[in-house]
């Protein structure tokens, strides 16, 4: 659990993400710690990486708020911030860099590197 809220200070440092599956795990987290590069990915991937994003955004957000509450009603000093790990408008900043290709197009990176979505 510690590691979630430590700041990724590779973050800056990747230049690109491939996004095989709807895996949402800390992706908002990330750009939020200063990944600004594509993220590619397949249409369907994409429709519901947005989905699951938006709705952990949420639940993070409430959980949070909850946290919040509890801690003040308890007088607790927190281990970790109340704040969410990310929030909805961390999934519109990540939702902007993904980069949509279908299935079975050749995604040229360079003269050593060709990506194929595949099902």
């Amino acid at each position: 659990m510690d590691r979630n809220w430590e700041t990724n200070s590779h973050a800056p440092d990747i230049t690109t993400l491939f996004l095989t599956h709807a895996h949402i795990g800390l992706l908002s987290r990330l750009t939020r710690d200063g990944f600004n590069g594509p993220i590619f990915t397949t249409p369907s991937t994409v429709d519901l990486a947005d989905a699951l994003l938006r709705d952990s955004a949420e639940i993070q957000m409430e959980n949070a708020k909850y946290k919040r509450r509890r801690h003040e009603r308890e007088k607790r000093i927190p281990k970790h911030s109340v704040e969410p790990l990310f929030t909805v408008a961390d999934v519109d900043r990540v939702l902007t860099q993904f980069q949509v290709f279908p299935y079975g197009q050749h995604l040229f990176l360079s003269d050593e590197l060709t990506v194929v979505f595949t099902k």
